[in-house]
């Protein structure tokens, strides 16, 4: 209910509850605003003809330093450079950006022109070769129905770290170093690691997890003496 600004919408059908005697009170809440709102609302509207709506009073603040022009340009570069920041968007257009904050540039980005940040998504680098062989394999099995699909193993190999270091955000009183064991975390330059393979049918479900030895990596070879020592007997199992 803190909220004092009106759109002319608004205004009018605050108004149009106003004229049927409705009390302050209630239309506050109908709309969303607070009543001082509404009785700032009442006192502005009382010297106009009946049906018309109070207009906003001109702004005393400073003239917006940021023109459509610049806004434009700004929004192309960044469209163009998704890592673009405002700092080197103020440091290539000195003649637009030259007396216009960095945070200012920020806000036009972020509020004027909704290009927000976000960490970006990690995806495989695909050169054109495999992008061919990926949609080949997609056309080549697009109408395969799902009993077919349930004879298919899926499998895949995934490393994990022995030791994770995470980034926490601590709360350090400024009379103690940065660098006290409470207040850091742990990491190790070259952390052990051991991958795991894993594998899955429609038909017959999970196959367990195979552990390589230390060091190992997923090979060729590896995979086919996994197959015959792990995946047989998985399946003689089941």
């Amino acid at each position: 209910m803190g909220r004092h600004k009106l759109t002319n919408e608004e205004k009018a059908c605050a108004l149009a509850q106003l004229e049927q005697e409705v009390s302050v009170i209630r239309v506050a809440r109908d709309i969303g605003v607070s009543r001082q709102a509404i009785y700032s609302l009442k006192k502005a509207a009382a010297g106009l003809p009946p049906g018309a709506v109070p207009q906003r009073k001109p702004g005393c603040g400073q003239k917006k330093k940021i023109s459509p022009r610049t806004d434009k340009i700004l929004k192309r570069e960044v469209l163009n450079n998704p890592s673009f920041t405002a700092a080197a968007l103020k440091k290539k257009h000195p003649d637009l950006l030259g007396n216009v904050a960095v945070r200012t540039v920020q806000h036009c980005l972020q509020c004027d022109l909704g290009l927000l940040c976000h960490h970006a998504a990690k995806k495989p680098l695909l050169t054109d070769g495999m992008k061919k062989k990926r949609l080949a394999f997609c056309n080549k099995y697009k109408d395969w129905t799902k009993e077919q699909w349930r004879d298919v193993m899926f499998s895949d190999a995934s490393a994990f770290r022995l030791v994770r270091s995470a980034s926490n955000v601590v709360r350090r009183p400024k009379s103690v170093s940065r660098y006290h064991h409470k207040f850091t975390v742990k990491i190790v330059k070259h952390p052990q690691s051991v991958m795991v393979w894993g594998a899955f049918t429609g038909k017959l479900g999970r196959a367990g997890l195979y552990f390589l030895h230390k060091g190992e990596t997923m090979k060729g070879t590896t995979y086919l003496e996994m197959l015959k020592d792990h995946m047989l007997r998985v399946l003689q199992v089941t």
